[in-house]
């Protein structure tokens, strides 16, 4: 295994091990209940595991590479577009701190947020 490939590989896990833990708190605390939240669990991790697997597939087939050296150019842009996303997960789940759930729901007394990334919704 490459460093690259390491690298993705590291990355990923840590993205899906993220994204589990935030499913095992929503259900410790007895939240994100999947029954009215239309399916967008699901489409989350639909999305989320067909991203990673399409990385994958490019990433192990040499004809989706630039010749020469930018290969790993395409590899780095596309690890920091990654780490963004992961980034901007992250900052979404800190900024609504106990009323993040996994799924879309709202619980009563809730405030609308419009600090962090919401700001710009």
């Amino acid at each position: 295994m490459t460093l690259l490939s390491a690298l993705l590989t590291i990355t990923s896990i840590g993205w899906i091990v993220f994204e589990i833990s935030l499913v095992v708190r929503d259900r410790l605390q007895g939240k994100g209940k999947a029954g009215n939240d239309q399916g967008t669990l699901y489409y989350n991790f639909i999305a989320i595991a067909l991203g990673m697997t399409v990385a994958s597939v490019l990433n192990g087939n040499s004809k989706f590479f630039f010749p020469g050296r930018w290969s790993n150019t395409v590899f780095w842009i596309g690890l920091y577009i990654m780490l963004l996303g992961l980034g901007l997960r992250l900052w979404a789940v800190i900024t609504l701190g106990a009323s993040f759930r996994t799924t879309v729901e709202t619980h009563k007394d809730q405030q609308v947020v419009r600090s962090g990334p919401y700001r710009l919704v």
